[in-house]
């Protein structure tokens, strides 16, 4: 949604880095999360980087893929009480 059509549609009226800096903002204000703000934004425009210099959503798709797998797999570890 982000990239595919928000950014893609900013880009044709903003060009594309104020479209990577506005959709990135939407995309982590969205998050709603005051702790993760920052960490968030820096993904968002990442992805945004990405689907603007390779011009397909998949390098964003999977980047995303990994780093909410990551973020999953980090949550659960800490759940369970670390790592021995």
């Amino acid at each position: 949604i982000f990239r595919g059509f928000l950014f893609g549609t900013m880009r044709s009226r903003f060009g594309p880095r104020r479209s990577m800096v506005y959709s990135s903002l939407l995309f982590a204000a969205l998050h709603q999360s005051l702790i993760a703000f920052i960490p968030i934004l820096f993904l968002a425009f990442i992805l945004a980087y990405l689907y603007e210099k390779t011009g397909s959503l998949w390098p964003s798709i999977v980047l995303h893929i990994i780093n909410n797998t990551v973020a999953t797999v980090v949550a659960i570890v800490f759940r369970l009480g670390g790592v021995a």
